[in-house]
């Protein structure tokens, strides 16, 4: 039998991209990412889903313990800033280590 690691994504990434995804369509400055990639990640069932004001609420919620929901909108949020002094500040490169879902490198990819 194989182990999920192994068949399917982890429930950590996948749990992460639901709440990146979700934080894209926020109203909510505080809440709001610029993560357009995340939502692209989701099945096509919860794509629809979380155009809905109140579903979106109900699954940022059910994702996981009480306040990750807030954790990982902050976590986001804290490194993207991060990613933003690097690129002002010249760096060329950014080595993420256990990425899973992490949309990043087409956020941040030159056009």
């Amino acid at each position: 039998m194989a182990r999920r690691i192994e068949s399917n994504a982890s429930r950590t990434a996948d749990m992460t991209c639901g709440c990146r995804a979700i934080s894209y369509l926020e109203s909510k400055p505080l809440y709001k990412s610029d993560d357009w990639v995340a939502p692209q990640l989701l099945p096509r069932k919860l794509q629809l889903l979380i155009q809905i004001p109140i579903a979106r609420r109900l699954l940022s919620r059910v994702l996981g313990p009480e306040g990750i929901y807030e954790w990982v909108i902050a976590r986001t949020k804290y490194i993207d800033d991060v990613f933003r002094q690097a690129d002002a500040e010249g760096f060329a490169q950014v080595l993420l280590f256990g990425a899973g879902f992490d949309s990043r490198g087409c956020a941040f990819s030159p056009n």
